[in-house]
């Protein structure tokens, strides 16, 4: 494939070289500085480096980020539905629940969006920033019997990454009860 004259993507892969051997939080600082490039190949290179990172490197970086990124991110028609979830975390990693659960809650909320992936991340975001108010939501998805398959999976995900990463978020004995409300539903379980 022909590379535009003005492309970045010899800049990206030469620093992409430099950081290879620097401690993961490094390697996804650089990353993150190109997951709105303009160039496709470039933007998807770097989202690819999120998509393999441990959770922890990624919170570890997230915390140092400003909150205003994701939001801008999250609210352009042109981000791709994909990146939704790792936004929707990253910001619930990094920033404060008076301001930045109502936007994802608002988000959640939109009729207009359909969120073929990237609902757990956003899910997971939205507890993350108001613990009570996101498991009360969660909650509700789960006993929402016209919540579709994909939706009710995507709590299931949440749940599954609140037990591994974060269980003092919620009790223990709170995500295994809505770990049993989701296997009573025949296609989850």
């Amino acid at each position: 494939e022909a590379v535009n004259p003005d492309s970045k993507i010899a800049e990206y892969l030469k620093g992409a070289i430099a950081v290879r051997d620097k401690d993961a939080v490094a390697k996804l600082k650089y990353f993150f500085q190109y997951l709105d490039s303009p160039e496709q190949d470039i933007s998807l290179d770097a989202y690819a480096e999120f998509a393999i990172a441990d959770y922890k490197d990624v919170s570890s970086l997230a915390v140092k980020l400003s909150p205003d990124i994701f939001v801008k991110w999250l609210r352009d028609p042109n981000t791709p539905p994909s990146r939704f979830g790792l936004y929707g975390y990253m910001l619930g990693l990094c920033g404060n629940a008076k301001e930045h659960a109502p936007i994802l809650r608002e988000m959640l909320d939109d009729p207009k969006r359909k969120y073929s992936s990237g609902l757990d991340g956003m899910i997971y975001g939205y507890v993350l920033l108001d613990p009570k108010a996101g498991w009360k939501y969660l909650m509700g998805l789960i006993a929402d019997e016209n919540s579709e398959f994909l939706t009710r999976y995507a709590v299931l995900r949440t749940l599954r990454v609140v037990w591994e990463q974060r269980s003092d978020l919620v009790k223990p004995e709170a995500v295994l009860e809505a770990m049993n409300a989701l296997m009573s539903q025949g296609d989850i379980a």
